[in-house]
């Protein structure tokens, strides 16, 4: 049985083709709201997140510590401008027509702006009702990023079920 060339190469180009479509699809696979344990300077702790929908999948998480949520984001990643030192923003975090500001402050240990909410105040309830989010800092230093809330509502639900 004698293979053509042309065979081959139409089967090679084929399994390029698969390979360059099913990547997109696997990227917004990983970028699914998740929460698990995950190391922290001070041990295992339980940690919701997802990433944007953007190529720089920029993380988002969330941690609680009794009724207060912790943010992490990385407000500069993608950006022209850094991050420094004590630097301090005003973060919107912008949701089918409602938007909550957030103040923020960069860690440098991190790498991320953090900021604090109440558990179950305004921006949680958010989070789990709407549709995609989108971040951006008031001051349009950097450059905003969307998620997808897609599955949200379940995964914080887990985070704050285990904080009380």
């Amino acid at each position: 049985m004698r293979i053509s060339l042309q065979r081959i190469l139409l089967v090679v180009l084929v399994g390029v083709a698969v390979l360059y479509f099913a990547f997109p699809a696997r990227a917004a696979e990983s970028c699914a709201w998740v929460t698990e344990m995950q190391e922290d300077e001070g041990g295992p702790v339980l940690t919701t997140y997802t990433c944007s929908q953007d190529a720089s999948q920029t993380p988002l998480m969330f941690r609680c510590f009794g009724d207060i949520l912790l943010i992490e984001f990385d407000l500069a990643v993608g950006s022209e401008a850094t991050a420094e030192g004590d630097e301090a923003a005003e973060v919107a975090f912008v949701s089918d027509g409602e938007t909550q500001i957030v103040p923020m402050q960069f860690a440098e240990m991190t790498a991320f702006f953090e900021g604090e909410v109440p558990l179950d105040g305004p921006l949680a309830k958010m989070l789990k009702s709407g549709k995609t989010l989108e971040i951006r800092d008031t001051a349009g230093v950097y450059k905003p990023k969307t998620y997808s809330l897609a599955g949200s509502s379940a995964a914080l639900k887990a985070l704050v079920d285990a904080c009380y």
